[in-house]
């Protein structure tokens, strides 16, 4: 079942900040998409922020959490879909890159539901 106090922060906090919000890319700098939002919200941290396009994660204490270890190359698309306890299905409908923010208050209700 997700995470569905997760997935609602994720876009509040998306409709409070639009300008950070790139629904095309994972990251690009301090902007991303829903799973970007998703994985910072639940303590993820970037690998590298200073290189813009960098979509790896640190494996912090958060990471761990989710089942992350040392070593292990994480993405914030395998973070978010973690931290969010989404499946496959619900991982490849709300992160695909052409989503509106109306796609994505439609499918957080229905994977809310």
């Amino acid at each position: 079942m997700a995470h569905t106090e997760r997935l609602n922060a994720t876009l509040q906090q998306i409709r409070t900040h639009p300008e950070t919000w790139d629904q095309q890319v994972y990251r690009d700098g301090n902007a991303g998409c829903f799973a970007f939002h998703a994985a910072l919200l639940a303590g993820a941290e970037i690998n590298a922020p200073e290189d813009p396009g960098d979509d790896t994660l640190r494996c912090n204490e958060a990471a761990r959490a989710h089942g992350f270890s040392n070593g292990e190359r994480i993405t914030i698309g395998d973070f978010a879909q973690c931290a969010l306890e989404l499946t496959l299905d619900e991982r490849l409908e709300l992160f695909h890159p052409h989503r509106t923010l109306t796609d994505l208050e439609r499918i957080v209700a229905e994977i809310s539901a």
